[in-house]
């Protein structure tokens, strides 16, 4: 799942995969353009209730969205934070 919601979300977010599929076990990150990286992670908690890590990284990605695929996340949490994420980026 984690494969198939990296994918979709990179994919949602127009941005490049950073590694090859057989690098992901439980976690994957989603690149970004732009912004500081603890501004974003407060703007989803603040206004999405959404709790990820967002991690500054070096240009030109500049901040990495971790998400991590456990037993309890649906595909629809990962449609929710596809969403907060384009809302923000618009925003921006």
């Amino acid at each position: 799942m984690a494969v198939q919601m990296r994918r979709w979300l990179c994919q949602q977010l127009q941005v490049d995969l950073l590694c090859p599929d057989a690098m992901i076990g439980s976690m994957a990150v989603i690149p970004l353009p732009g912004g500081a990286a603890e501004h974003l992670q407060n703007q989803l908690f603040q206004q999405f209730k959404i709790e990820v890590p967002v991690i500054p990284w070096q240009s030109p990605i500049e901040q990495l969205v971790r998400i991590s695929v456990q037993l309890y996340n649906t595909p629809t949490d990962y449609e929710v934070l596809a969403h907060a994420l384009q809302v923000l980026q618009a925003e921006s």
